[in-house]
């Protein structure tokens, strides 16, 4: 009897035991159950930090890419405006040794032009002289003509 009291006993002790751990069972289950959801829910907002820092990544390249593409062009800009000004800084250097040369050339006409004045007026003046002498030498055979005639008409009469 005593055993079979004992062995109640006992039965009752690991019965209760039983219950307990049953319960621990469940709490832990319940638990487990709690910690499952977390991680899903957590492992869904990575998910979706993922997807977002992606899209973010995405469109930070995109204008990343863009900035690029912006600053190649006025690099390209800047290199076809250094290069236009350095054209037309050796077209004006070409104007202006040009324009040097023509001044040249238009002042040495103009000195040609002031000595050929001076050379016609000393010629128009020498010509005027030359005529001068010119008619008085006529004048003077005119009249030596005119005093032969005379002489020949006495001689002949």
């Amino acid at each position: 009897v005593e055993l079979q009291e004992a062995a109640l006993a006992r039965q009752k002790q690991l019965e209760t035991e039983k219950e307990d751990l049953q319960m621990q069972i469940g709490k832990l289950q319940a638990t487990l159950d709690g910690k499952e959801a977390e991680v899903t829910a957590a492992k869904g907002e990575v998910d979706r930090v993922e997807r977002d820092t992606g899209c973010r990544l995405e469109t930070a390249e995109r204008e990343s890419a863009g900035a690029r593409d912006v600053l190649d062009e006025w690099k390209r800009r800047h290199r076809e405006a250094v290069q236009a000004h350095s054209r037309d800084l050796e077209e004006l250097e070409t104007a202006r040794r040009r324009l040097a040369d023509v001044e040249r050339e238009a002042e040495k006409l103009r000195e040609e032009h002031r000595e050929l004045t001076g050379d016609v007026a000393r010629s128009q003046a020498q010509s005027a002289e030359e005529t001068e002498a010119l008619k008085s030498q006529l004048q003077a055979a005119q009249q030596r003509a005119t005093g032969l005639a005379v002489e020949m008409q006495r001689y002949q009469a």
